[in-house]
């Protein structure tokens, strides 16, 4: 369970974290969506690239937390490479 803390920290950065996982991940995300171990490697290299350009929110996000929440926002996080593929 994630706390509010890191639910409210992640939500602010979300459009940054989304944009690193369409730039860095990119078509992979498209076929690993539906795999969860795949997602989980493709979310840990997300994370590593995020916090990389973000490293004090590694002490308020941890990487579990991180992965956990983009696991529960899919969608989310996919469909904005659905989006740009389709253009």
């Amino acid at each position: 369970m994630l706390d509010q803390l890191t639910e409210k920290a992640i939500e602010e950065h979300w459009p940054i974290i989304q944009k690193v996982f369409h730039e860095k991940v990119g078509q992979a995300a498209l076929s690993a969506a539906q795999n969860d171990e795949p997602m989980r490697l493709l979310l840990e290299g997300a994370y590593a690239v995020f916090t990389k350009s973000h490293p004090l929110l590694r002490f308020v996000i941890k990487k579990e937390a991180f992965v956990m929440f983009c696991f529960k926002h899919r969608d989310r996080l996919i469909e904005k490479n659905f989006n740009n593929y389709e253009e």
